[in-house]
């Protein structure tokens, strides 16, 4: 890609953020000057306001725009723009509206939101697909080389050709290979996957794009995350990584059960609408138990029972423990939905009340699987260094079907980075998931116990 073509495409990226920017703000005065407070009926001074109020909204949207990767233009598919938006606009409102009715000491008519909003949907729409069109006219796929280790690589050739629009696979190769033919493909690609490859590989690919200034994305081991948070050693003439005793801030753990605890009681209220038609439907059903109870561990291998709605036929694991896969003849038609939009999780805010689990947090194990991981994964027992949790980056960024190794790491990476800020963003996350079908897969065939669990080069 020649430099006026780039140079046009961060044009274009630069003027869609502000036509939504322009958007935004206007859309915000519209809803304040229609709805709650008229500035001409208060002056100057409520023209002011007018203007405070719509900035305010504008900046609670940018930055939930940058977290949500909206403003990515040409990066995603049309219809996932839409819905980052969508979810900024949604946030944004509920914050304007919750900012009026403290403004006036009153609950306000909230009408004019979802008007707003359905003036919203169309706008966003309409904007995104011109200008996804326009870029479209300037960016060519990307060319991507793959090279790979002894491991599954399909799953990331899939993931990559599903962006084709973005992305071409010029070609793929084992890590053993790639040196007889690495200057045909790797001199036209602007992007170079390595995926679990030996660190030899790694060294030497890095040393390559560094001098050809080309993209590079390595998948890291279990080692590299749990050093990547090390302090830097200046005591000696050598260059020393050393391991802090305490990776978190030293409030950060009252903090957290503080949020956890007002969360909680928050959804509980919130959703409690929710909650009672959702046990009414399984109960209505099939007669069977609304709750479903199952032993897990969480942080220093305490055992508590977690609360979730039953999703899955009564007895469906009187054979013993098995994961559920993809079109499981166990789960029930009110199950299928429930698990989509992880309703079925709902009941697991008691768990966070009680101490067991936080908002935050690994995904709580049953201990007979967690001893099947244990054998080939010992640095499993990793993740109880921490309360179990609702949400965390392997149910954000992984999906049901994500192997165990995989889902490993991004626990890992959760534990080496855990702030109230990531804590935070998390939680934004969650909610664009609870809309994404995909992530609530079941396992694949071949995957239905921890069997094929490692996923990563354990050994170079």
């Amino acid at each position: 890609m020649n430099k006026i073509r780039k140079d046009k495409i961060k044009i274009i990226k630069f003027v869609y953020k502000l036509v939504i920017w322009l958007f935004v703000f206007l859309l915000a005065m519209i809803m304040w000057d229609t709805s709650y407070s008229p500035w001409w009926s208060e002056g100057f001074e409520g023209h002011m306001k007018l203007i405070i109020i719509a900035i305010l909204y504008l900046l609670v949207y940018h930055v939930l725009a940058k977290m949500y990767h909206a403003y990515r233009i040409g990066e995603y598919r049309l219809t996932d723009l839409v819905y980052f938006h969508l979810l900024c606009f949604g946030l944004s409102d509920i914050f304007l509206y919750v900012e009026a009715a403290v403004y006036y000491h009153r609950m306000m008519f909230i009408l004019p939101v979802f008007v707003i909003f359905m003036c919203q949907l169309s706008g966003v729409i309409v904007v995104t697909f011109v200008f996804n069109r326009w870029i479209m006219r300037y960016m060519l796929p990307i060319q991507t080389t793959i090279i790979y280790g002894k491991n599954d690589y399909e799953r990331l050739v899939k993931k990559i050709e599903a962006l084709k629009k973005i992305h071409i696979v010029a070609g793929c190769f084992a890590e053993k290979e790639i040196k007889s033919e690495l200057e045909q493909y790797l001199n036209k690609c602007q992007k170079v996957y390595l995926y679990e490859v030996s660190n030899s590989c790694k060294k030497y690919f890095i040393n390559y794009c560094e001098n050809k200034n080309v993209e590079l994305y390595i998948t890291r081991d279990i080692e590299e995350i749990l050093t990547s948070e090390y302090e830097i050693s200046h005591s000696l003439d050598i260059p020393f990584m050393r391991r802090r005793r305490e990776l978190v801030r030293w409030y950060y753990p009252f903090v957290k059960r503080l949020s956890d605890i007002l969360l909680s009681l928050t959804g509980l209220v919130l959703l409690s609408p929710i909650l009672g038609i959702v046990a009414l439907c399984i109960k209505l059903y099939d007669g069977g138990p609304v709750f479903y109870k199952q032993t897990r561990l969480t942080e220093g291998h305490k055992i508590f029972e977690i609360y979730k709605f039953r999703s899955m036929v009564v007895d469906a694991e009187k054979g013993g423990a098995r994961l559920a896969s993809r079109n499981d003849n166990r789960i029930t038609p009110v199950g299928k939905f429930i698990r989509m939009t992880r309703i079925d999780e709902l009941p697991q805010l008691i768990n966070i009340i009680k101490g067991d689990m936080s908002v935050v947090g690994p995904r709580p194990e049953r201990p007979e699987i967690e001893a099947k991981y244990l054998k080939e994964l010992p640095e499993f027992e990793l993740r109880l260094k921490v309360k179990a949790g609702l949400t965390g980056y392997a149910q954000v960024f992984g999906k049901y079907n994500t192997t165990p190794y995989d889902k490993l790491r991004l626990d890992l990476l959760y534990i080496n980075e855990q702030s109230v800020l990531l804590d935070l963003k998390l939680i934004v996350w969650t909610i664009k998931i609870l809309f994404i079908p995909e992530s609530t897969e079941g396992i694949e065939e071949g995957r239905k116990t921890p069997s094929n669990i490692s996923g990563g080069n354990r050994k170079y």
